[in-house]
């Protein structure tokens, strides 16, 4: 009974360091828990894009799994590095290891399984209404059902129940190396050398990582290039805030009248005698902050950039294409007409177009090479026959020329076309053919060619010709769902294609791709939090003593908050300045790598997406700010 007095006594006197513990692992708990409940709920098999759904949240609860052990041991070393005084106390008046330990796991398991069973009630209580965002995102509709499974919570608890002995074993571990005598001096550290070549070291990292980025050209084939400027601008943001901020700090500690006034003298000392401390934790916020800005901005423009995909690869309201041989413009409509008009669907106009089949070309200066293996685009070609039937237009072109329609990516020539020994003039660049779709939705960007007849057609494809044939339907969205499924399963995906279906589909992959990417961004947030919280405790349980002396000796209250508010200042937009500039440098290279796999195709949208996300984050990166100062100030300043 005494020592669970004692363990309530310490959980009460550090309060400051427990909540966030606390709220912590009951977040921690809510998220693990929500995601197993959508990812083991039996209604996911029941629907279609239900299976890519649970795919998405498969991959996402092993994210989650792996962050919650990493931000449960930070939080937890935090608190027992914090608990060691008050252990050091009882060890002096004679308790001995064996009770100090049992102390100690009693306080681990009071915080965590208090933690735990909030986290699982609020889960309880928020699992529908996370599941009703999910629906609703992922398009699944009413007829998806949701459950409670019992291995959901098993698989949580047993996460959460390891994880408590992992923390008992580090409590035990750590008070048999307890030692009272080392305690007073634990946290007084000389101030660091100031390592020029580190520093400058750490700067090139950073620009060789940002060079990578930038000198992309293919993002596909570019992506482990894109891996390896990610690891140098992580070592390179590490280096840089243990060695720069160091070489930074003295070099205005050289600066004379700027060092000797009381706010820059008392700021700059103090960062200086904890600076290697506080630079890994500076560098972790930074690292988190980018993925958890990096993340949203993805997952935010794909998902929003849903019509536009839909328009790239199903133009019309409907679709077929198949071989030539094997259908007619007139037997295409007769094949889809029956299942439509049963489901209430009428067409209203059809559209044909005879083509080559797309293949893959390398484009080399003005020659194009069939190279599947370093292609640039795919390009099929149409005759100015149907090209001008679909438009409403009178093209006259020569035999020796050509239009051209492409993407900036495909580096297709500009003024004429060498292939198969035929030299084309390109007479004019179009942007607007009404009919251009990506054929198999393929990664590389489609080129559509317009020439004046099929014997020029051909020297671009010796494979068979293809009929596409385009329908306007009239019908309601729900009606032309259904015949869409129907119709697919008879003819399959690659020959039959619908727009209400394909959305469909595609709200099912991208909306569980935006809940992932909402969730992982704030398990980043929570981290980041987490880490200025503690990183702020931890100065200003190290600040306590030396401005109380400084008080003592003459310094005002609004000195003290003015020298706090500098230092803060100091320590905490560098981590958002810093990712702001990684962000810089990464999002063309994300910008080109969506639109080669053609999640985006509007790189003005792209833009305004990240400046908005950019925008919220720094907005809630100024709340912690303010919060996290408020904490420091109460624990430095001594009131009269």
């Amino acid at each position: 009974m005494l020592y669970f007095k004692l363990a309530l006594s310490d959980i009460k006197q550090n309060k400051l360091s427990y909540w966030p513990f606390f709220w912590a692992i009951t977040v921690l708990t809510v998220i693990n828990l929500i995601f197993q409940l959508l990812t083991l709920n039996p209604g996911n098999d029941s629907l279609l894009g239900g299976d890519s759904v649970q795919r998405m949240l498969s991959f996402g609860t092993q994210i989650i799994f792996l962050l919650t052990i990493i931000i449960a041991l930070y939080v937890h070393n935090f608190i027992m590095r914090q608990r060691k005084k008050q252990l050091s106390l009882y060890y002096v008046i004679g308790l001995e290891q064996k009770h100090l330990s049992f102390i100690s796991i009693l306080e681990d398991s009071l915080a965590q399984l208090t933690s735990l069973l909030s986290g699982i009630v609020i889960s309880l209580l928020l699992s529908k209404v996370v599941f009703l965002i999910l629906a609703k995102l992922t398009d699944l509709g009413i007829n998806y059902k949701f459950s409670l499974t019992t291995k959901a919570f098993a698989n949580v608890i047993e996460l959460f129940i390891v994880l408590l002995l992992v923390f008992c074993v580090i409590d035990v571990l750590s008070i048999h190396h307890l030692n009272p005598l080392t305690m007073a001096n634990e946290n007084i550290e000389g101030e660091p050398k100031s390592n020029w070549v580190i520093g400058i070291l750490s700067l090139a990292t950073l620009i060789s990582g940002y060079y990578l980025a930038l000198s992309i050209k293919a993002p596909l084939a570019g992506i482990s290039r894109f891996f390896i400027a990610v690891v140098l601008v992580i070592i390179g943001t590490y280096t840089l805030f243990i060695a720069g901020s160091i070489v930074l700090l003295k070099m205005l500690k050289k600066r004379k009248k700027y060092f000797y006034q009381p706010t820059h003298f008392i700021t700059i000392s103090g960062l200086l005698s904890r600076m290697k401390e506080n630079a890994t934790g500076l560098a972790s916020i930074c690292i988190l902050l980018t993925m958890a800005i990096l993340t949203a901005i993805v997952t935010f423009s794909i998902y929003l950039g849903i019509n536009d995909y839909v328009h790239q690869s199903t133009p019309y309201d409907a679709m077929i294409v198949d071989q030539i041989q094997k259908r007619s413009p007139a037997e295409a409509r007769k094949t889809i007409e029956p299942t439509l008009t049963k489901n209430n669907v009428q067409i209203k106009k059809q559209v044909n177009m005879k083509m080559t089949t797309p293949d893959a070309f390398e484009v080399i200066g003005n020659t194009l090479k069939p190279n599947l293996r370093k292609a640039n685009t795919t390009i099929a070609v149409i005759t100015a026959h149907d090209y001008d039937k679909i438009q409403g237009t009178k093209t006259h072109l020569k035999n020796n020329q050509l239009l051209v329609q492409s993407d900036k990516q495909a580096k297709m020539p500009q003024e004429r076309i060498i292939i198969s020994n035929h030299v084309y003039e390109i007479k004019q660049k179009i942007n607007n053919f009404k009919f251009a779709f990506n054929y198999q939705n393929t990664v590389l960007p489609p080129t559509w060619i317009v020439v004046s007849s099929w014997k020029q057609a051909k020297d671009f494809s010796n494979e068979e010709a293809l009929l596409a044939s385009g329908f306007k339907l009239k019908g309601t969205s729900k009606d032309q769902l259904e015949a869409g499924e129907k119709l697919t399963k008879d003819l399959s995906y690659s020959v039959f294609h619908s727009q209400v279906e394909t959305k469909k589909s595609l709200n099912s992959i991208y909306g569980s791709i935006l809940f992932l990417g909402i969730i992982l961004s704030s398990t980043f947030i929570v981290a980041t939090a987490l880490i200025i919280y503690y990183k702020q405790l931890t100065e200003g349980y190290s600040d306590q003593r030396r401005f109380k002396i400084l008080q003592n000796v003459g310094l005002s209250r609004k000195e003290v908050k003015k020298t706090i508010h500098s230092q803060i200042l100091l320590i905490f937009f560098s981590p958002l300045i810093l990712a702001t500039i990684h962000l810089a440098f990464a999002l063309p290279t994300i910008n080109k790598l969506l639109k080669s796999m053609a999640l985006i195709s509007n790189t003005t949208s792209f833009i305004i997406i990240a400046c908005g996300v950019i925008g919220v984050f720094a907005f809630v990166y100024l709340i912690s700010y303010w919060l996290t100062s408020n904490v420091y100030y109460r624990l430095v300043e001594q009131k009269n």
